[in-house]
């Protein structure tokens, strides 16, 4: 797909029920002009394909990938429809390689990274119909490559590791001047 010019979507992550993949390819056959390339592994993975068979030659196994970083490069934009996540590494990991991305409004990390929406469409948990239209949205009116660049440096290991020893910090500092008052 990609040597043909296509830009396809892309979801990454394991197959597994909490990530919902599942609504996904129902949101697929709502977008007939959209294919879809799975780049992971897991216990999900037989029912999936199953379940993607009536979407005719759209959606491709790839099974685990060593970077996905090539495949998020060039994909029209990651897809991420979990129904809870601790934080979503893959969702910055897309926005630094400057695609678009679209995830579920989950418990866990994607509205955080997402800037609530402003950074990548929220779709409402377990709603094929809202996903596709989130997709559909984005695909559309794609945010400017270089604005997902600079708003993924907020997590890049510089300014984590920076943050996290400003947190040890005011922890240890706090914790002194406590004990120092007691």
């Amino acid at each position: 797909w990609y040597r043909a010019g296509a830009k396809p979507l892309v979801f990454a992550g394991r197959l597994v029920a909490s990530k919902d993949v599942a609504t996904l390819l129902a949101a697929l056959a709502l977008l007939p002009a959209e294919r879809l390339i799975i780049l992971g592994d897991g216990p999900e993975r037989a029912r999936l394909e199953a379940a993607a068979r009536y979407l005719e030659g759209r959606v491709a196994f790839i099974g685990t990938v060593s970077d996905v970083t090539p495949w998020l490069q060039h994909a029209a934009a990651l897809v991420l429809p979990s129904r809870h996540e601790g934080f979503g590494n893959v969702l910055v990991e897309a926005m630094a390689c400057g695609t678009p991305v679209v995830a579920t409004d989950c418990p866990g990390g994607p509205r955080f990274i997402l800037e609530d929406g402003a950074l990548g469409a929220l779709a409402p948990v377990g709603d094929p119909a809202g996903l596709a239209h989130a997709i559909a949205a984005t695909l559309a009116n794609p945010l400017p490559a270089a604005r997902l660049q600079h708003a993924a440096l907020r997590f890049g290991v510089d300014r984590v590791t920076e943050a996290y020893l400003a947190a040890l910090d005011s922890a240890l500092t706090g914790q002194s001047a406590k004990l120092l008052s007691a």
